[in-house]
């Protein structure tokens, strides 16, 4: 083998239980360490890291289910057995089927690649059965919205001085939150609002409906819009959600707006479609422009994450009116949405969308350099050395993880070319997450994530559903 695997038993514990009980003593937990973890592909070594995590939080749970029965003994609590039981039962199952996922992922480094397509299910799995028997007997101290914000805040690289972050129980909920503050604390009959013109479709329905403010689409320099308009709050997305995905400079953007303000401005960024990229990139709130980041869940989080829900980023001395909003309007997350919110450390979340977008460059540029691709429609990534914006996007940590295809004539109906597509990947056993937007032209979005052994599949589905009859 070319590698020293070794394994850990925990949980030592043994009990004999009295006549007609059963036995809540720990079971060994297999956790497999791999000598040499860099011998492992980049994707590989966070599936294993989550595994080994999901893994601990099991065997936690078994503790917690053992502790909730001697609680129920010693003060007398009615306790059904039969139900604790069987979920002991799933979490002894979850355990092991991780476990054997673990061992096959990092004792073999030719098996792991072809795994890891399990692998995603199973931590799925784990992570459902986690939330599953907590919720059921509502064991220990549930996981709170704050442990979520001081991961995200991590994992943002924020600091506390300068932002807090509010977790959503979904995408839109979490751009509800920033409207709602907006209408309460910042907005008033007759001002201005400013915005890109691409914005997501949703958040645009949303934003034109507001009755008592003048709401301006702009195009071009958004500084030199400003001191034009004089708008009480700017919507200035990074990304166009549009066939090119046109990009706007964030960060000198926000250098420059206090030149071009005489009063406090709002600026409100959606940084879904380059998700993790800008939020350490944000100045403090002073007292000519203040900054509210939102991601609205995020496409891009594919694979394992078994939940997802909306952030929100704003400077820190609004945290207290955010908390009120979120509560008094029902938006913060269910306890079991916290506890399926996906969990990464900041370096491998920041590793995993450098991975996403290298996947989505290299799928852009397998369809561009594809005749019969380029004989019927375009194709853009953020990436791309033809892409109009590519120097703004080469100031990011990495591109963003979607590629989109227009057709040149604008007539062609999209829907079609995406079942299409979608039938042709599933033959070759991928699920692709495709996304279908009207707009000028109207155009196909391709979320491929950070499987590498997806691109040439999503290519040739691609490719050749372009002309498979409708």
């Amino acid at each position: 083998m070319s590698r020293r695997t070794t394994f850990r038993f925990g949980g030592d514990r043994t009990r004999r239980a009295p006549a007609g009980r059963w036995d809540m003593a720990d079971r060994p937990v297999l956790t497999a360490v791999a000598a040499d973890a860099a011998e492992l592909p980049a994707r590989a070594t966070d599936l294993a890291g989550q595994l080994g995590r999901c893994l601990r939080d099991l065997h936690a749970l078994q503790r917690e289910l053992d502790d909730h029965v001697e609680h129920s003994r010693r003060t007398g609590l009615p306790d059904d057995e039969s139900i604790v039981s069987r979920l002991a039962d799933a979490t002894r199952q979850a355990k092991w089927e991780l476990a054997g996922q673990q061992q096959i992922l990092l004792g073999d480094g030719s098996a792991a690649t072809a795994r890891l397509a399990s692998v995603e299910p199973a931590l799925r799995y784990g992570a459902a059965t986690l939330a599953y028997v907590r919720g059921t007997l509502a064991l220990g101290v549930p996981m709170s919205c704050e442990a979520v914000e001081q991961q995200l805040m991590d994992v943002f690289g924020l600091v506390p001085e300068e932002h807090s972050v509010s977790v959503t129980a979904s995408g839109m909920a979490a751009y509800t939150l920033v409207e709602a503050f907006l209408l309460r604390e910042r907005l008033r009959p007759g001002d201005t609002v400013l915005h890109t013109r691409h914005l997501d479709a949703r958040v645009a329905a949303q934003l034109t409906a507001l009755p008592f403010v003048k709401v301006v689409p702009i195009d071009g320099d958004v500084v030199a819009a400003v001191r034009q308009h004089r708008p009480r709050c700017v919507f200035a997305d990074p990304v166009a959600d549009s066939a090119q995905q046109r990009m706007i400079d964030i960060p000198r953007m926000l250098d420059q707006l206090p030149t071009a303000v005489t009063e406090l401005t709002t600026v409100v960024v959606d940084g879904t479609l380059v998700s993790g990229a800008l939020p350490d990139l944000l100045p403090a709130a002073d007292d000519r422009v203040e900054v509210l980041y939102y991601e609205r869940s995020s496409s891009l989080q594919l694979g394992i994450d078994a939940g997802v829900g909306g952030v929100v980023v704003s400077p820190a001395p609004l945290r207290a009116m955010f908390d009120q909003q979120r509560h008094n309007a029902g938006l913060a997350p269910h306890r079991t949405g916290v506890e399926l919110f996906p969990q990464y450390d900041r370096d491998s979340y920041l590793d995993r969308m450098r991975r996403t977008g290298a996947n989505a460059r290299r799928l852009a540029r397998l369809l561009h350099d594809d005749p019969r691709v380029r004989a019927v429609g375009s194709v853009s990534h953020l990436g791309m050395p033809s892409h109009p914006d590519h120097e703004v996007a080469g100031r990011l940590p990495f591109p963003g993880g979607r590629v989109t295809f227009a057709y040149h004539d604008p007539d062609q109906a999209l829907a079609g070319l995406a079942l299409r597509v979608t039938g042709r990947a599933r033959q070759d056993g991928v699920d692709p997450v495709l996304s279908t937007t009207d707009g000028s032209p109207p155009f196909l979005g391709l979320h491929i994530g950070d499987r590498d052994d997806h691109v040439d599949i999503m290519a040739a589905a691609l490719a050749g559903a372009l002309y498979e009859p409708s």
